[in-house]
């Protein structure tokens, strides 16, 4: 599968580990990434899931859309490319504009708002784009039904709609 990816011009360059060394020092690598890249100024993280077949052209339409919004502006993508789960990091000096272009690229292609880091505090506002209004009705009456008083995970994913966004 590799070879045909190659050969088909979808991979530049692989490499493949060929012993538990290179294996290990592989994820070394994998692991240590998000530190250098979060090193960077101006770097903002999206953790988003598309299904596979939409990864090339959410790839090529979102930088594309993002070199229009801020010629500066780099993706850094890695993660679980094999389930369609990415760390999608971006070093941009316009994140409003860039995150807009994700999430609606992201929405557009049938993907997920997160792919294994949960949506936290900063993804709430996002969640129409991936979520109908009845569905989020329902979110916040389960929500409001295990957790009445909002003491757990305060503010993050689904905030009371009393509470400020």
């Amino acid at each position: 599968m590799l070879a045909e990816a190659i050969e088909a011009g979808l991979i530049l360059e692989a490499v493949v580990a060929q012993n538990r060394r290179e294996q290990a020092a592989f994820w070394r690598f994998r692991e240590t990434l998000s530190e250098a890249v979060f090193a960077m100024h101006d770097t903002y993280g999206f953790d988003i899931g598309l299904p596979a077949d939409a990864l090339p052209s959410f790839l090529t339409e979102t930088e594309d859309a993002m070199a229009r919004v801020d010629p500066t502006a780099r993706p850094w993508v890695f993660g679980h490319l094999g389930d369609g789960n990415l760390h999608y990091i971006v070093t941009t000096q316009a994140p409003e504009a860039v995150g807009r272009i994700v999430y609606d690229a992201v929405a557009r292609k049938g993907g997920a708002l997160s792919a294994e880091h949960g949506l936290g505090r900063e993804k709430t506002a996002w969640l129409s784009l991936f979520r109908t209004p009845a569905e989020i009705a329902t979110m916040r009456r389960l929500k409001a039904a295990f957790d009445p008083r909002h003491i757990l995970n305060p503010g993050r994913v689904m905030p009371p709609e009393d509470a400020p966004a």
